[in-house]
C-alpha cells in the first residue's frame, strides 16, 4: 500500500510506525487513472495510543502527510499538551484531540434538526456499535444517561472509558426511541 506515497509520505508513516504509531487508511478516486474503479489510499487518522514511543519531533513529522483529517491521542497518552497545540498550529486544518481509549467504532455528524443529537454517518465493520445493532442514520439521544448534543460532549463522557465496559446508549431510529447496551472496543 505505501507504494502510492510520496516518498516522503513513506518515510513518515514508517517513522511514525516504528515511534509506535497507528494509521487509518482511506480510499479515494484516483485523478486521471486509466481504470475509473481504482483507489489510492490516503492516511486519514493518526492515532497515538499504548505503544507511542515516540517524541516532540516524531509528531511534528505527521504534519507532512498531505491528505491527514486528524490526530487522535488515546487518553492521557504520552504527548505533551504544548506539542499537540504545535502541530493544531502547522496544520490547523487537521481535527487534533485527546479521546477515549474505547471506542464505538462511529462517524458521527450533527443533527440538522432540532434534535441537538449526533447522527450516526457510518459504522466501522464489525466494531463494537455494529455489534450493538447501531445503524448509519440512527441518531443517538443519550450516552451513559446523559445528552450527547454534540461531539465535544460525546468525547468528554467516553474520555474515562475503558475498553471492555458496557455503556447504554439511547438512539433514535425511524421516529421511535429505544436505549442499546454497548461494550466498547479498542481502537484496533
Amino acid at each position: 500500500m505505501l507504494a502510492q506515497f510520496t516518498v516522503s509520505e513513506r518515510d513518515v508513516i514508517a517513522g511514525l510506525r516504528k515511534a509506535g504509531a497507528q494509521f487509518k487508511f482511506k480510499r479515494t478516486e484516483s485523478a486521471g487513472a486509466q481504470d475509473h474503479n481504482a483507489k489510492e489510499p490516503e492516511v486519514g487518522l493518526v492515532i497515538l495510543g499504548k505503544n507511542w514511543r515516540g517524541g516532540v519531533a516524531d509528531l511534528r513529522k505527521a504534519s507532512g502527510l498531505s491528505t491527514l483529517e486528524g490526530l487522535y491521542v488515546l487518553g492521557q497518552g504520552r504527548v505533551s499538551d504544548k506539542a499537540l497545540e504545535e502541530l493544531r498550529t502547522i496544520r490547523p486544518e487537521i481535527v487534533v484531540h485527546r479521546v477515549s481509549e474505547a471506542s464505538l467504532g462511529v462517524r458521527l455528524a450533527h443533527t440538522t434538526d432540532q434534535t441537538h443529537a449526533l447522527r450516526i454517518v457510518s459504522l466501522l465493520p464489525d466494531s463494537p456499535a455494529a455489534r450493538a445493532d447501531f445503524r448509519e442514520g440512527d441518531v443517538m439521544l443519550e450516552f451513559a444517561g446523559k445528552p450527547v448534543p454534540d461531539l465535544p460532549a460525546l468525547r468528554a463522557l467516553m474520555f474515562p472509558l475503558k475498553r471492555g465496559q458496557r455503556v447504554d446508549v439511547k438512539l433514535l431510529r425511524e421516529k421511535k426511541t429505544f436505549t442499546v447496551s454497548v461494550k466498547l472496543g479498542d481502537w484496533d
